[in-house]
């Protein structure tokens, strides 16, 4: 599916910009030599081929040859490649990381590189087709995406690809060779933030914005003009001495003039309306050694920016990286944040760098944020690993809001989430257009989570894109009410762990989830009225671990939810992965009989090993509806079926509407694999009925029982439901004990049936959708 345009909330721009006269989207096509691969499998690029070389001709050289106003112009340059050795090797050094190796100390860079080097080769566009159907075949600039700021010394610089690229701005001054440019990151991303530095206030230059693709196409912009301002605020150090600095005018412009390395808290705001310019520069906090940290006050924070109570604070342009390597923060005293923000009130953060590696850490801690906060067009790079307490609201953040008590305007757009520990973003009213990278390290570690408190809508997360690997990951949790999910990528690639990172004695181990809701204990929790729309989901399992595409509880209080259109692929790469699949139908088992129904509907469920599994481990619930789905086998795996009930008990009131079966898939492939004989599903079609409005219609089943009355609409229509059969294990009804014969069914056949509308009788067999005229 094609990236959808998108009308954001207007930003404040800092300096004036021309935005794309056009795009040029050519394809210059799939021939390149980029890797293309199965499950699996090793890329078609040789080893000894160049790979990530520069972005194709000089800066400025072919953007003078463009068209005018083209906006947008595209070469060739080299493409991506890696060969299947470097992907094992990047995946065996991510399973190495363990918590007692590391525990005696680790080098952040390092560990951030190993990651950084799996992600490289296991995500990314050009062996997921996927990729390209969800967000499209061209690499575009997004329009929407686009911020820049002027600082006295510094360009900053961010923007969005519609494909992974590498990407740097080109500068220069107007009528002048655009020489200069800025640095290429480590590997192809959709979100990109540059800082181009060593600039004299007052001139204006000429800035391109370049992208490579995977593919090897190079996306060059139509020139920008970009003006610096003299340096006339008040400057950082200036005559301040050593840091912490204090921010105490109302009002002011703070900016820094060089990089600063702070052994413990760099800032401390007091002011309203303060605006902290780092103008490109970089921000070393925490870089001295401490044992009673705590973010009570800033002397103790060892935090970057440290701020209680202030309105209007701005922080742009520029890094802030923790020092020290040991320090740790404390699960309940906190402190090591890049910012700390408490009780603060109409935020604005953006074109900011952060890198931190502490123990227990959030990155951006926001408590009690109120008005406007407004996190746009940053990088989160973490490089820790350690989690001292994952519950409530522990465990290690890229930012903390809080859960407020009504709708909020907190908005996190056009960030860069580069690998995160644990839970990355929460309780914003709107995520969007983020790219994030889970590498969890404890459970439950969730990219996006909406806002969730009983009595108000859940907000909307769209368009994001979001990767997954390690201990236990989600894509994005669920929310009380009126949440909605849609147009979202997330992709999924399974490491074995093998508890060297976590341990606990119960739950989820090696597991990753697309879209998440449960309810604890008896339930009985509120969950109503999520919608999920237009999502794709890819996911490679390996090592035994768990992948599920949708990881859904029924309940009686779980209403009115349902998952709708796009594609959901996920395969086992390997013998010993069984528990895969895209669907996994789970729910509160002591109340399974009462549960209400849940709804996917027009969704293309891709596996080879399973498309459906009707509860695991986690959860066995009933009630689940499989409506209009396309249901594909790929691959040719022995101990592939179509639907797969597992985890005990029994579950039942399943109901598979109007399913299209390819590859293979059948309507009847059933493993109870671990169930009760009382399990069961029922696939069912629709009827039509077309006529003369307001006749009635009555339908009788094989049997001869009345399963539906209706009447026709004003305009002469119903559509009615009918149950073809209902697949059971064989030991069924004689048996309520576990299924012996796993791979066996019988199929009580409830058509063909009776239909009489007004005066006129059919006969209809059910064994696919029927419209009656």
């Amino acid at each position: 599916m094609a990236h959808r345009p998108y009308s954001p909330v207007t930003p404040r721009v800092v300096v004036a910009v021309a935005l794309f006269a056009s795009l040029l989207a050519l394809s210059l096509g799939a021939g390149c030599d980029a890797p293309s691969e199965g499950a699996d499998g090793g890329g078609r690029g040789d080893a000894d081929s160049p790979r990530d070389a520069g972005p194709g001709p000089a800066d400025g050289a072919a953007r003078d040859a463009a068209p005018e106003g083209d906006g947008g112009v595209l070469e060739r340059g080299e493409p991506h490649t890696f060969t299947t050795e470097e992907r094992e090797a990047a995946r065996a050094a991510l399973e190495a990381h363990d918590a007692s190796r590391f525990a005696a100390g680790f080098d952040p860079e390092t560990l951030y590189a190993e990651f950084s080097e799996f992600a490289r080769t296991h995500f990314g566009a050009v062996e997921h087709p996927l990729v390209v159907e969800h967000m499209g075949d061209g690499l575009t600039f997004d329009p929407t995406g686009e911020w820049i700021h002027a600082s006295p010394h510094a360009v900053t610089v961010g923007f969005s690809t519609s494909l992974p690229a590498k990407s740097h701005v080109a500068l220069g001054v107007i009528g002048d060779p655009r020489d200069a440019r800025s640095d290429e990151p480590e590997r192809y991303f959709y979100r990109h933030l540059h800082h181009l530095t060593g600039l004299e206030p007052g001139t204006t230059y000429a800035i391109e914005l370049v992208a490579r693709d995977e593919r090897g196409r190079v996306l060059r912009s139509a020139a920008r003009e970009v003006t610096t301002p003299a340096l006339e605020s008040e400057t950082l150090p200036g005559a301040h001495g050593d840091p912490p600095y204090l921010l105490d005018r109302p009002g002011a412009t703070y900016v820094l003039t060089e990089d600063i390395v702070a052994d413990g808290t760099a800032f401390v705001v007091t002011a309203d309306d303060v605006t902290l310019d780092l103008n490109g520069h970089e921000v070393v906090y925490s870089a001295a050694a401490r044992a009673d940290i705590s973010n009570a006050s800033a002397e103790t924070a060892q935090t970057g920016v440290y701020a209680r109570g202030v309105r209007g604070l701005r922080v742009l342009a520029g890094q802030l990286r923790e020092g020290h390597v040991g320090n740790r923060a404390d699960p309940r005293a906190r402190g090591l944040h890049a910012l700390f923000l408490d009780g603060c009130e109409d935020v604005e953060l953006a074109g900011l760098s952060l890198l931190y590696h502490g123990a227990q850490v959030y990155a951006v801690h926001a408590p009690n944020a109120a008005g406007r906060l407004w996190a746009h067009h940053m990088e989160w790079t973490d490089r820790g690993w350690e989690i001292v307490d994952r519950h409530g609201a522990g465990g290690s953040r890229c930012l903390y809001l809080p859960n407020t008590d009504g709708p909020n305007d907190f908005e996190i757009g056009f960030n860069l989430a580069a690998r995160t520990r644990h839970t990355c973003f929460h309780n914003a009213d709107s995520l969007h257009d983020n790219e994030v990278y889970v590498d969890s390290w404890a459970t439950n570690g969730f990219a996006l989570v909406g806002h969730s408190r009983p009595g108000v809508d859940g907000g909307l997360l769209e368009r994001n894109q979001v990767f997954l690997t390690g201990y236990h990951a989600i894509g994005f949790g669920w929310a009380h009410q009126g949440l909605v999910v849609r147009d979202n990528l997330v992709h999924m690639e399974s490491i074995e762990t093998d508890m060297r990172r976590w341990w606990e004695s119960y739950g989820d181990h090696d597991s990753l989830n697309g879209f998440r809701i449960t309810n604890y204990g008896s339930g009985g929790q509120v969950r109503h009225g999520l919608r999920y729309e237009d999502n794709t989901v890819i996911a490679r399992g390996r090592a035994g671990g768990l992948i599920r595409g949708t990881e859904f509880f029924t309940d009686r209080t779980i209403t009115d939810v349902v998952y709708a259109g796009g594609t959901m692929s996920v395969v086992a790469v390997d013998d010993e992965t069984l528990d895969v699949a895209p669907i996994v139908a789970q729910g509160v088992t002591g109340h399974r009989r009462e549960a209400e129904p849940l709804v996917h509907r027009g969704v293309h469920l891709v596996s080879d090993i399973a498309n459906v599994r009707f509860g695991d481990s986690y959860g066995k619930g009933d009630a689940h509806r499989i409506e209009g789905c396309t249901l594909e086998r790929v691959g040719e795996r022995a101990d592939y079926h179509t639907f797969v009930f597992d985890g005990g008990y029994d579950s039942q009131r399943h109901v598979v509407l109007d399913p299209v079966f390819l590859g293979g898939a059948r309507y009847d492939d059933v493993w109870w694999r671990r169930t009760s004989a009382r399990s069961a599903y029922t696939v069912a079609y629709t009827l039509t009925i077309e006529g003369a409005a307001g006749a009635s219609v009555e339908v009788r089943d094989v049997g001869g029982e009345v399963v539906a009355t209706e009447t026709l609409d004003a305009d002469g229509r119903a559509s009615i439901p009918l149950a073809m059969a209902t697949i059971h294990p064989t030991e069924w009804p004689d048996s309520t004990g576990m299924v012996g014969a796993t791979t066996e069914h019988q199929e009580v056949r409830h058509t063909p049936h009776t239909v009489r509308v007004g005066e006129m009788s059919y006969e209809v067999e059910m064994v696919a959708p029927v419209t009656i005229r």
